[in-house]
């Protein structure tokens, strides 16, 4: 993914150019127009691509946050309360680095 990514006027915060997927991280400071956002995120799908909102919290945590004693990932938790998790979901649990 490519970070801080034009699509059509718009910059999102990570772009998968290849399959025309955009991530936007949203927080309270940045994110204060919803209708804004709404109308932003139309706009960038109208163009073909699927946009996918997280919220800035997820991206402090990864996999290891959510492994316990015996070395077992509560997957459930981690595709839902990480960016790393949500990510991985998102490609069918596969790793995917510089493709």
């Amino acid at each position: 993914m490519y970070p801080e990514y034009p699509i059509g006027r718009y910059f999102v915060d990570f772009a998968d150019i290849l399959k025309r997927i955009a991530v936007e991280v949203d927080s309270f400071a940045y994110h204060r127009d919803y209708e804004k956002d709404i109308k932003r995120q139309y706009v960038i799908e109208k163009m073909g691509w699927k946009l996918f909102r997280i919220k800035s919290p997820m991206t402090f945590l990864d996999r290891d946050d959510f492994v316990d004693e015996d070395g077992n990932v509560d997957t459930e938790n981690y595709v839902k309360k990480s960016a790393e998790g949500f990510l991985w979901n998102l490609y069918g649990g596969e790793a995917h680095y510089g493709k």
